[in-house]
């Protein structure tokens, strides 16, 4: 009986060391390279890109990883990039909300800075863009976009505090 419940704890501690892909909460954990790519060819499917096109726009997607952040990976609704809940209660209460305080959370002109940036970024990657498409391409990007842009509008709560 020792040796059979021995037995089943190696395989167990086996099979949870082989699955490093998974989080702790069992979502997959994305690779940025892997998520970069993915959305390479995402965007390459659907808007008909040629194999140069897309060498291009993987360069640009790769370029701008980091500052239009292609490479967090899924989130699930109403959570933080870290995967701390928002809690308005502690908020109101001037408590830790993932792991900030009020005296480490920034500003509010630190955050309208990082707005105008991401700004600047977007305008930035979306003129290259521009470079690598076809006009026609480009017009069924920039569509896609603004639908997406209002169904996230449609989204938002409309009382935020």
């Amino acid at each position: 009986m020792l040796i059979a419940l021995a037995a089943a704890f190696m395989l167990t501690t086996t099979a949870m060391a082989q699955d490093n892909k998974e989080t702790q909460n069992g979502q997959r954990r994305f690779d940025p390279k892997e998520m970069i790519q993915h959305m390479t060819n995402r965007t390459a499917d659907r808007y008909g890109l040629t194999d140069e096109q897309a060498d291009k726009l993987l360069d640009l997607n790769t370029r701008y990883a980091d500052k239009l952040r292609f490479n967090q990976g899924p989130r699930q609704r109403g959570q933080r990039p870290g995967g701390q809940r928002n809690n308005r209660e502690a908020r109101q209460n001037n408590e830790s909300v993932d792991g900030l305080t009020a005296a480490t959370r920034p500003s509010r002109e630190e955050m309208e800075a990082r707005r105008k940036q991401a700004e600047e970024d977007r305008k930035a990657y979306n003129a290259e863009l521009k470079e690598i498409m076809t006009a026609e391409q480009y017009a069924k990007y920039e569509t896609d976009q603004q639908q997406m842009r209002q169904r996230f509008q449609q989204r938002q709560p409309r009382n935020r505090q």
